[in-house]
């Protein structure tokens, strides 16, 4: 700039705009309050939280690990996963976005989660005098007792999920009330061995059933002093075969000859992802020659 001259800045007006922008975005910016959200259900009046952003550990025992929000709250995603669905999942979930400073906002619109599973009947029937009418149902799942709030004399239930589940019933009168035996509901993976699993001492050979009850694929095995026998083979001794009929399996071991002294035999079971082991010691029988005479 040469001497005399008035010192003077000359400005771009598209330039100046644009710097006017920039500074407004960045307060903007500056000022929009945290955002946390929360998935929540009803029960009567109550809400019970499910999982909350703010803090994984804050909702119900029961999705406390099991619940996470995988969504950018961000861009307007409110996605949330549950892993590891339970028949008692299904209900009626709300959504609500909490930002700092604001009163929390929920959306009305709420998701509608159906598990759906196989569906069993179960019935409670009471002898007593004067006739009972009341029927309450109870569930035992993972050593917790729960009252369904479910009356009547016959409910039904989902099952084949992995969690094992038993229902009993109490039936009440003006006299007093009284519980059922608990029933062990099978499941997806799950499986048992029934009681009537026995074996039985022949003259002429060792005749082994092993009876379970599943939904899934199960390999069998059985267990003698000093051999493991798979659930299908033969050797010209020891012969194991299996059958199925609907969720019943039955594996047979027949052991030939008249000079045994075997003293032990167990039957074990494993679902087909090796996760769920059982083990009954089978009770030995002997029939003698006159029975089996009858028999044959």
């Amino acid at each position: 700039m040469q001497s005399g001259e008035e010192d003077h800045l000359t400005s771009d007006p598209d330039e100046e705009l644009k710097m006017g922008v920039v500074g407004l975005i960045l307060i903007v910016i500056s000022l929009l309050p945290a955002l946390h959200g929360a998935w929540f259900k009803y029960w009567y009046r109550w809400k019970y939280t499910i999982t909350y952003t703010k803090d994984p550990n804050y909702g119900m025992a029961a999705f406390v690990g099991r619940a996470k929000i995988i969504g950018d709250l961000e861009r307007k995603n409110c996605s949330v996963r549950i892993d590891s669905l339970r028949a008692e999942d299904s209900d009626v979930y709300y959504f609500y976005l909490d930002a700092e400073g604001y009163t929390d906002h929920t959306f009305t619109e709420p998701v509608q989660l159906q598990v759906l599973g196989k569906m069993i009947s179960l019935s409670c029937s009471s002898d007593g005098n004067p006739t009972v009418h009341n029927f309450t149902w109870f569930k035992i799942s993972q050593g917790k007792v729960t009252n369904l709030v479910l009356a009547g004399q016959t409910i039904t239930v989902s099952y084949g999920f992995e969690e094992e589940i038993s229902y009993y019933c109490e039936a009440t009168s003006i006299l007093g009330s009284s519980q059922s035996l608990p029933i062990r509901i099978p499941t997806e993976y799950g499986a048992v061995i029934l009681p009537e699993s026995r074996c039985t001492q022949y003259l002429t050979n060792l005749t082994c059933l092993c009876l379970v009850r599943t939904n899934s694929s199960v390999h069998i095995t059985w267990a003698l002093p000093g051999r493991t026998l798979r659930q299908t083979g033969s050797d010209g001794i020891y012969k194991t075969e299996s059958a199925r009929v609907g969720p019943l399996v039955t594996n047979t071991l027949t052991i030939c000859g008249s000079n045994m002294a075997v003293q032990t035999v167990n039957c074990s079971v494993v679902n087909d992802r090796g996760d769920r082991h059982l083990q009954r010691r089978l009770e030995i029988q002997a029939v003698g020659e006159q029975d089996q005479e009858e028999l044959e």
